[in-house]
């Protein structure tokens, strides 16, 4: 069974700011309704802007090959006796799948399982991206990343209810001050779809910048390093702030920087991530969270 991230629910007031911020990104925006779409590709769906003053993560969707494999994957959760919630008539067409069902994990965190992503009725066009990000019906749209009470908890569950795979760990000082303890899964050949982190000794200030948000950060990527500093370049001209410095990773290898979203939580930009075989990969643990640069700016 292979899920992959295919959709991300944001609750929002700033639809017009979020507009202005994807153009710079390079997605797709969209309105039907008083519901907002940010398009990455030929799905109908990717990230959705739900009208509301949260200003945060509300949902995101693992999608299943199948039906077949939508029924394993809820039959699993049921059996670790995780309340399985019904999505209604209303929510699958707003998200543009066929079936979707909803649990929450040990922090909180709401995810759905779904199958059935329908594709757009127009082609993707982006003036900065044309061709576009690195989604696919293997890998799936990126990764998120949460800043938890207790990571191992959450890794825990994902590994025996959901059914991920680990990919790695990431133990390291800040520059900032304190520890982040990070664990990243896998549910296909992307290096992670989910990262939770908890954050210890950090000065308060530090530890309340990063769990001011449900969600601490979304990550799309690029085909080409290049177009990532082309972001970067735009993203400094728009007057967007930027977080974290371009860097790379040491697990995923991505070359990336991160920015802040309207809603106030984080958005990677990435390119070169690498992907996984299951068959020759063996879990590592990193005491640094890049191999040079992603300083914090906050």
């Amino acid at each position: 069974m292979s899920l992959k991230l295919a959709y991300v629910g944001i609750e929002t007031n700033k639809q017009a700011e979020w507009a202005q911020f994807a153009e710079v990104i390079g997605f797709q925006y969209e309105k039907t309704g008083d519901v907002a779409y940010l398009r990455m590709d030929e799905k109908e769906r990717r990230i959705i802007l739900m009208p509301g003053g949260k200003e945060d993560y509300v949902f995101s969707g693992l999608e299943a090959d199948s039906k077949e494999e939508f029924d394993v994957a809820v039959a699993r959760l049921k059996n670790a006796n995780v309340k399985v919630g019904e999505g209604s008539r209303e929510g699958a067409e707003i998200r543009a799948v066929e079936q979707y069902v909803s649990f929450v994990d040990p922090a909180g965190i709401t995810v759905e399982l779904a199958y059935g992503c329908k594709d757009a009725a127009t082609r993707f066009e982006s003036p900065f991206l044309p061709d576009g990000f690195v989604t696919g019906n293997d890998i799936g749209i990126g990764h998120l990343a949460f800043i938890v009470p207790d990571y191992k908890k959450c890794e825990q569950f994902y590994l025996e209810a959901v059914g991920a795979t680990l990919s790695d760990h990431i133990f390291g000082d800040l520059n900032v001050g304190g520890r982040l303890d990070l664990t990243f899964l896998h549910f296909n050949p992307r290096h992670h779809s989910l990262a939770f982190g908890s954050v210890f000794d950090a000065p308060a200030p530090v530890a309340e910048g990063f769990s001011q948000n449900k969600l601490q950060h979304y990550m799309c990527e690029y085909h080409e390093v290049r177009d990532v500093l082309r972001a970067l370049d735009r993203v400094k001209n728009a007057g967007i702030p930027i977080t974290m410095s371009l860097g790379e990773h040491p697990n995923d290898l991505a070359v990336s920087f991160y920015c802040l979203t309207p809603s106030g939580f984080w958005f990677e930009v990435a390119a070169g991530c690498i992907s996984i075989d299951d068959e020759i990969w063996v879990p590592s643990i990193h005491k640094n969270f890049s191999n040079w640069g992603h300083d914090i700016l906050m």
